[in-house]
């Protein structure tokens, strides 16, 4: 019996110091172009390690923003990815594009 309340409180403990030490990532957004921007992704609102970037395009009409790319020939277009997440987006009825975030 000793060992399972040793076991839980070991696994309480780990849980507790991973949420703490976790904190929240922090975007932030550059713009390249019209409708254009560079998502700089932080490893938490200090904003000194970046953890990724990437290229987002908001297509006209839409109030959304997916990953995009620059092409060969200099302009930016959705990635197959951006392009299928805009396709699903637009099935629902409400739209789509929301995002997630700390509190």
């Amino acid at each position: 019996m000793t060992s399972n309340k040793t076991w839980l409180f070991a696994a309480a403990a780990a849980l507790i110091l991973s949420v703490t030490l976790s904190g929240c990532q922090t975007i932030g957004y550059q713009s390249i172009k019209n409708n254009v921007r560079m998502a700089t992704t932080y490893e938490s609102d200090k904003k000194v390690k970046v953890v990724g970037k990437r290229i987002e395009m908001q297509p006209v009409g839409s109030n959304y923003w997916y990953e995009a790319e620059k092409t060969a020939s200099g302009a930016y277009a959705l990635t197959p990815l951006g392009s299928a997440n805009k396709q699903s987006d637009e099935s629902i009825p409400d739209g789509g594009g929301g995002g997630g975030g700390c509190n």
